[in-house]
């Protein structure tokens, strides 16, 4: 079993030497969020499996085109990166999903850094770079994934789009997370309180986390909803003061990817 975008091992139950595939997913995240790939184009097409895209945060692809080409993404691999179009003879790369089965982002060479989110059908830009084509737009919106906040959508003369990584909650009574949630501090005193996650369905790749920031005696226990588990558990228990839980999504269920 691994995590939906990056393919980073999960670590089993009672596993013998469990700090490898720990020390493993370690490196594969950082070089998921701070290294750079270069992907020469041959003047053709460049393809991507999931451990190509998750290799790296900025992905560069160069060489001489003599029309536009494609860099062609896995299909159902949600990911957010950067491109850059360094390529020369002032051709697009047009990002899609294999199959081309939803939106594209074009870029113009060398027109920077683009930051570009694929949900394993459609791709959108979400800044820099700069799209190629003619033709003219009445108004632009931006949608991004749960736990993300919109300002600025839709624009429909002139304006800016800004998209910002919801801020953590503080809460000192049973909360049920909704999709939106990032964060949920929990004050609990003596007062044993309940954390509620979403469903995981419908929300693959989704990420929250749950701390207890106190030292009360009450611990906090996180549930799920619809007979859904938390690796394999129908809920979880932080009873201590700092200690955390970070859940991940597949789709279905939730797994553990942090915790104390």
């Amino acid at each position: 079993m691994s995590t939906p975008s990056l393919a980073l091992a999960y670590i089993a139950n009672n596993q013998n030497q469990g700090e490898v595939p720990c020390n493993a997913a370690f490196l594969g995240l950082d070089l998921a969020t701070n290294a750079e790939a270069s992907w020469p184009t041959g003047g053709s097409d460049v393809t991507l499996t999931q451990a190509q895209l998750a290799s790296a945060m900025v992905h560069v692809l160069s060489g001489a085109l003599t029309g536009d080409k494609h860099l062609i993404l896995p299909a159902s691999v949600p990911r957010t990166f950067i491109v850059v179009n360094e390529t020369t003879g002032g051709h697009n790369i047009i990002v899609e999903v294999t199959g081309a089965p939803g939106s594209t982002v074009s870029l113009l060479a060398s027109a920077g850094y683009a930051l570009v989110y694929s949900d394993g059908t459609n791709v959108v830009e979400i800044s820099g770079g700069g799209g190629g084509g003619g033709g003219s737009v009445t108004s632009v919106g931006l949608s991004m994934p749960p736990g993300w906040s919109v300002g600025g959508s839709p624009v429909t003369s002139s304006g800016t789009l800004a998209a910002t990584l919801n801020a953590p909650l503080a809460k000192s009574v049973s909360y049920a997370l909704a999709d939106a949630d990032n964060t949920v501090l929990f004050t609990t005193g003596s007062s044993a309180l309940t954390a509620t996650l979403p469903t995981a369905v419908g929300i693959a790749a989704k990420r929250s986390t749950i701390k207890k920031v106190d030292s009360g005696s009450g611990a906090v226990t996180i549930a799920t909803t619809s007979s859904q588990t938390i690796d394999g558990q129908s809920s979880w228990s932080l009873p201590n003061q700092f200690q955390y839980l970070t859940v991940e999504s597949d789709g279905s269920n939730w797994w553990v990817v942090a915790n104390n």
